[in-house]
């Protein structure tokens, strides 16, 4: 049943305009997937850049982040959710607050996923970001817990999410250095404990 849905869905958006939006579901939906389980108020709206159909009638697809949204109401029927929904603005901060955190905020990022191999955002492009799109490209890269993300998803005021984030790579940069310092503790042979 999800598979048809979701070709359904992207079929409809590949047809349009290319937008969907993303919702998280709520904690304990598992039990009740089909049957449209609680979810959160704010999601995010992207436009699917990429895609490629797979032979079991589902899709592979790349959305470039737009906007997020608040749900206003949960139209009803169809296959899939349908929603009117508000864009919320990202509230930017000002030029002062961008100085002292848009170096900084990089600096971490890049060595927080140095050699992480997950990483696919190209760290070269994060220089020629304008602020808020910095802060989101890093919020959507990070590997963080859904919760942490939805979090961070849900705030407008852009400077409250760049701080957050920024005391997450902190603290991550920190756990880094903490483990390096042991690095010459590990055996050459990985099946060696």
């Amino acid at each position: 049943m999800g598979g048809k849905i979701h070709l359904q869905m992207v079929t409809h958006a590949l047809s349009a305009d290319r937008r969907i939006g993303m919702v998280l579901l709520k904690p304990g939906w598992e039990p009740v997937y089909y049957e449209r389980p609680p979810i959160h108020a704010v999601g995010g709206m992207g436009e699917i850049t990429e895609y490629r159909q797979l032979e079991n009638e589902e899709f592979d697809i790349i959305l470039r982040g737009l906007s997020r949204y608040r749900i206003i109401e949960e139209l009803p029927g169809g296959s899939y959710r349908v929603a009117r929904v508000q864009l919320l603005p990202d509230i930017g901060p000002g030029s002062k607050f961008v100085g002292q955190f848009a170096g900084e905020l990089v600096s971490c990022f890049r060595e927080v996923v140095k050699e992480s191999v997950a990483n696919e955002l190209n760290l070269d492009v994060l220089t020629r970001l304008d602020f808020v799109a910095l802060v989101n490209a890093v919020c959507s890269s990070l590997d963080l817990d859904v919760r942490e993300k939805q979090s961070l998803l849900e705030l407008d005021q852009v400077k409250v999410r760049a701080e957050r984030i920024l005391v997450l790579l902190r603290q991550r940069l920190f756990q880094k250095r903490c483990l390096q310092k042991f690095n010459h503790l590990r055996p050459q042979d990985p099946r060696v404990n």
